[in-house]
């Protein structure tokens, strides 16, 4: 005999749905709430730094010709550095022209060399062919 139990079940979303409606409502309320009070703090924060600022203050039009004096500033700083690095190299022209011919005549002797013995062999093997072909 054969027994089938069966179980079917089918689950109520729709109040799982609304409390989740509810968190996010509510999450969002804290946000706007979190957002107003950052922004009034910062605010309130940014008047009383004004009121307690000690010393003159800038009109824009001045600080935008203090950012102009620091730009020229900063580029004939940036020429004296370039004229410096180029009056080195210059400088060191002789010591890189040295090394240089250091190099050379270190790789050119042993080539030198090698060619002049080679040059010296090419003529003893042409005075031994002549003499070969003499004694025949």
């Amino acid at each position: 005999m054969q027994s089938t139990l069966k179980l079917s079940i089918t689950p109520e979303l729709s109040a799982l749905n609304s409390a989740l409606d509810k968190v996010n409502k509510k999450a969002f309320g804290i946000g706007d709430v979190l957002d107003k009070s950052l922004n009034g703090a910062i605010k309130s924060f940014k008047k009383e730094m004004d009121r307690k600022l000690i010393g003159p203050k800038l009109e824009p039009k001045a600080l935008k010709e203090m950012e102009k004096q620091i730009a020229k500033a900063s580029i004939a700083k940036l020429k004296l550095d370039t004229t410096e690095a180029c009056n080195r190299v210059l400088e060191l022209r002789g010591q890189i022209l040295g090394t240089i011919g250091s190099l050379y005549a270190a790789i050119y002797k042993p080539i030198s060399k090698a060619m002049d013995f080679e040059a010296n062999f090419a003529m003893v093997k042409k005075v031994v062919f002549l003499i070969n072909l003499m004694d025949k």
